[in-house]
């Protein structure tokens, strides 16, 4: 079996269904979806008569920037590269579609209903420098405690410095900040100015902002991370608080979702705001799956083909000058293993792949034995001594992996009251606050210090109002091979041996003012 579920231990990744699961959905189905990769730039007219003549119709998606385009066939009929006229149209690449699926722990999320007399329980000791904003959300410097309620369980920005960024007024202003994923639901306040309303949308089978019942608003926990609002007196703060967020999404009511669709979503959000995309500078995709790479003999082809295509999709984004940042996944799985398998999007090309790290000692003295996140020890988490050098009990790991970001823990679960408090603190739909973990949530840090990179890059060149916030801006500012060369030269191997270190974290954990040359 080369697509194999895999059952994830926290709810922040996505795997593929088994072949038996998308057979079956292919029984069912009266038609069957293909995506085809192309080289060169064949008419729509030509791609659609060799379709055509095969018995099957183009689908309504064609990228011919990218390479890529969808095919719908009868059942039985199946379309491969040697389908006749595809040769001569530079065909290089065919898949079946086949759907992913969201694994969950349902004990993975703690969550808190925010009210309004929380909100207004803001502290006191804030201290900024002028009234910066955008869009209706703050975005000056910060150099006192936010006053946020729950800035006081955030423990992953501090672990990797982002507050002397902020500081100096370094939060991801103007940089836009794509997040395909899924769902959103209805936008916490505290995240809800942050969308860019005009492009955010959805490709699945609900609109962007509603609620399914029973479903897990991942994009909005990974939204939250990156770019949830600061000093509004609301729920939490995002390590890139002044950046502008963008929603691609790509899951709907059900916790599947076709490839065809998640492609679509990845070359939306890569494609520039003038030629109808979201005009993304850096795409975050917690998402992803652990597949063979070729086929096994006897059986359907393996993950090749969709490899290839997520590739044209990748190599589209950067000829874009955009920035994809990946999580590593879930699995717990040895990515320096030799054998057929492959941790995608993560291994492939033109990514930026995140392993995740969580703390020890965060919460010396737990409040109750039976409380998850209220901490006792004074005042709150041990901030300070705290060892933020773990590796998370549930990443995947190896010298594949770039660098390592905060995405929490569970290791203590059941184990030791607080444990709620290893994880990272997020929005949830609505006014709840949710506590998550997983590699999904570190990926988001990485685009959000990507996101400060990018606005410094602007601020030191003198062009931040006139180039990077410009109302007219249809390009990226600078190239994403100079971001991730920074944000690897930038990150801290843990203590022990510089090789055996390096098989665990990448590069190491990120930090944000050496990023930043701070």
């Amino acid at each position: 079996m080369r697509l194999p579920v895999l059952l994830l231990v926290l709810p922040a990744f996505l795997a593929l269904l088994s072949c038996a699961d998308s057979r079956q959905l292919k029984q069912q189905a009266p038609e069957v979806k293909f995506l085809i990769g192309f080289a060169g730039t064949p008419a729509r007219v030509e791609l659609d008569a060799a379709v055509s003549a095969a018995g099957c119709s183009l689908g309504d998606f064609l990228s011919v920037d990218a390479g890529i385009a969808t095919a719908k066939c009868p059942a039985g009929v199946r379309l491969s590269t040697s389908t006749p006229g595809f040769t001569g149209l530079g065909v290089n690449l065919v898949a079946q579609d086949v759907h992913f699926t969201l694994s969950e722990d349902t004990q993975s999320a703690i969550a808190e209903p925010l009210t309004s007399q929380r909100r207004t329980s803001a502290s006191a000791g804030t201290t900024t420098t002028g009234s910066a904003t955008t869009n209706g959300f703050y975005t000056g410097p910060i150099t006192g405690e936010p006053n946020d309620p729950l800035w006081a369980y955030q423990w992953a920005p501090r672990s990797i410095e982002a507050p002397k960024a902020w500081a100096q007024g370094i939060n991801g202003r103007c940089v836009r900040v794509g997040v395909v994923d899924g769902y959103f639901g209805t936008l916490n306040p505290d995240i809800k100015n942050k969308f860019d309303t005009n492009v955010s949308k959805s490709f699945a089978d609900i609109s962007f902002e509603t609620d399914p019942v029973g479903g897990v608003p991942h994009g909005q926990w990974v939204s939250g991370v990156i770019g949830a609002e600061a000093n509004n007196g609301w729920s939490v703060m995002g390590v890139a608080y002044g950046s502008t967020l963008l929603g691609v999404q790509v899951f709907g009511s059900s916790s599947g979702a076709p490839f065809s669709t998640i492609v679509e979503g990845i070359l939306y959000a890569a494609q520039r705001k003038d030629k109808g995309g979201a005009g993304a500078d850096i795409i975050n995709l917690s998402l992803g799956a652990l597949g063979t790479k070729n086929a096994d003999p006897g059986v359907e082809p393996g993950a090749g083909p969709i490899i290839g295509l997520l590739n044209k999709a990748f190599a589209f984004a950067n000829k874009n000058g955009v920035l994809v940042v990946a999580a590593a996944g879930n699995n717990y799985f040895n990515l320096n293993t030799p054998g057929p398998f492959l941790s995608t999007p993560c291994e492939q090309a033109n990514v930026l792949c995140v392993a995740a790290n969580g703390p020890v000692g965060i919460c010396p003295v737990c409040s109750s034995p039976t409380s998850d996140v209220d901490c006792a020890f004074p005042p709150g988490l041990d901030f300070q001594n705290a060892n933020y050098s773990r590796l998370a009990s549930y990443t995947n790991f190896g010298l594949t992996v770039d660098v390592t970001a905060p995405g929490g823990d569970i290791m203590l679960r059941g184990i030791r009251p607080c444990w709620g408090d290893d994880k990272v603190v997020t929005t949830g739909p609505v006014d709840v606050t949710n506590w998550v973990a997983g590699t999904s949530f570190s990926a988001p840090h990485v685009s959000a210090l990507a996101a400060l990179y990018i606005q410094k890059a602007a601020m030191d060149k003198g062009v931040l109002e006139s180039e990077l916030c410009s109302p007219g801006r249809t390009k990226t500012f600078i190239s994403p091979g100079q971001v991730k060369r920074a944000i690897l030269s930038g990150a801290v191997l843990p203590p022990g041996k510089v090789g055996d270190m390096k098989k665990l974290f990448g590069a190491g954990i990120i930090n944000v003012p050496r990023t930043l040359g701070l």
